[in-house]
């Protein structure tokens, strides 16, 4: 595709319009001096989706236009993806994931003009991706949504967990969903699909043209299956069956920054991906 590359500092902002009209706002939320590459387009039509990559690490966040806001922010000290998601007609979002650093995700939401954070969804149990929940729950009056096979574990995690990976336990779930329920925000949904393997109630969040895999699948890797509750075999299938059968062109947004790129697609993965091809 097309490629541009620029240096952009701390708070700076770079503007572009492409040959098919659409408006591209790309934010450099920290550090500075950082090299970036834009490849573009992923898709065809309306809304085009970018993927950002970063010679220093993510410190630049995805947006796509139009139909839907996405913010990937990676938190903490174990290089764990949160997100915001939101109706860009209300206001009215979600927060996946919110492992650590909960101001700085709270400062982006009100960047990004999210003004309710209506749930905090956690694609499963395990305290690196739960840890701040209890103070987004607090800031934010949102209710916390998780599997319901993995809601038990949510509220009580090991005191082990909890000292490895430096955070609170996180309160109770409010709701618990399961395959084919949609979590709804503003006008915008995003459908669970349930994808046991790395924890029982592991599970990932689609819409039309984006996936949030969690821990389930990486950039060219898995999520573990040596932990409590975790299978291989199950693991395996939850990827081939449910999540290699979305469309190649899906883009694939990750639990961790373990990859080459903070962003993928069904289809790179289909190719590249060692551990499912």
């Amino acid at each position: 595709g097309r490629k541009c590359s620029t240096q952009l500092d701390a708070g700076r902002r770079v503007i572009g319009f492409w040959s098919n009209g659409v408006k591209l706002i790309i934010e450099l939320l920290q550090y500075s001096n950082t090299p970036l590459k834009l490849l573009l387009p992923l898709k065809s039509i309306y809304p085009t989706c970018y993927i950002v990559y970063l010679s220093s690490g993510l410190v630049c966040q995805f947006n796509c236009g139009g139909d839907m806001i996405i913010e990937q922010v990676q938190v903490g000290h174990f290089a764990v993806f949160a997100y915001l998601v939101a109706c860009p007609e209300t206001g009215e979002g979600i927060v996946i994931d919110p492992a650590d650093q909960v101001g700085l995700l709270l400062d982006v939401a009100t960047k990004k003009k999210i003004d309710k954070i209506k749930y905090i969804v956690n694609t499963h149990c395990h305290a690196d991706h739960a840890g701040g929940n209890r103070e987004m729950k607090e800031r934010t009056k949102a209710q916390i949504v998780i599997h319901q096979d993995d809601a038990e574990r949510l509220a009580n995690p090991s005191s082990l967990a909890l000292q490895i990976f430096q955070c609170e336990a996180s309160p109770p779930a409010d709701i618990t969903v399961e395959e084919g329920d949609r979590i709804e925000f503003g006008q915008q949904f995003l459908k669970v699909i349930h994808t046991p393997g790395h924890t029982p109630g592991g599970m990932s969040l689609y819409t039309n043209g984006y996936v949030f895999t969690g821990d389930t699948l990486f950039v060219g890797g898995i999520g573990r299956t040596d932990l409590p509750g975790g299978s291989m075999s199950q693991l395996l299938l939850s990827i081939k069956t449910k999540l290699l059968t979305l469309p190649d062109d899906t883009l694939v947004f990750p639990g961790h920054n373990y990859g080459t790129s903070p962003q993928s697609t069904i289809g790179k993965e289909k190719q590249y991906n060692p551990f499912v091809r």
